[in-house]
């Protein structure tokens, strides 16, 4: 299974705390009922917590379809800008000690880097302990 976020932060020359996966999740119940999780490359996202963020029962993992043609991107290059339907963002707290950290800008192999704050701004995007 390859890993689009390590293989990034390693060919950027980037610690992996610093560098984030944008995740798709749903609903257990309603799949159309989407949110996006972004945490560093080298942590797990807690679903757990996502959901209670997020004030939903229960969450998984979105169909890779599903998530693409929601975002309007594919695997491994799923930026939390732009995507074609605007879902509600978490954004983990780890976030808020980096000066800078880096996303996808919508193709594998090409990144954004910027504050946590201005991310945040610009998603309307929570800052919450997801991973």
């Amino acid at each position: 299974n390859y890993d689009f976020g390590r293989d990034s932060a390693e060919k950027l020359g980037l610690a992996e705390q610093t560098v984030f996966k944008t995740l798709v999740t749903c609903d257990a119940n309603d799949h159309h009922k989407m949110v996006v999780a972004i945490i560093p490359v080298n942590k797990q996202l807690d679903l757990k917590a996502l959901a209670k963020a997020a004030q939903i029962k229960k969450l998984r993992m979105a169909d890779i379809t599903m998530a693409e043609r929601t975002t309007g991107y594919v695997k491994g290059g799923n930026s939390p800008f732009g995507q074609k339907k605007t879902l509600v963002t978490y954004l983990d707290s780890s976030a808020a000690q980096l000066p800078t950290i880096v996303v996808s800008a919508g193709k594998r192999g090409l990144s954004l880097s910027l504050s946590a704050t201005i991310l945040q701004r610009v998603l309307n995007a929570q800052l919450n302990k997801i991973t």
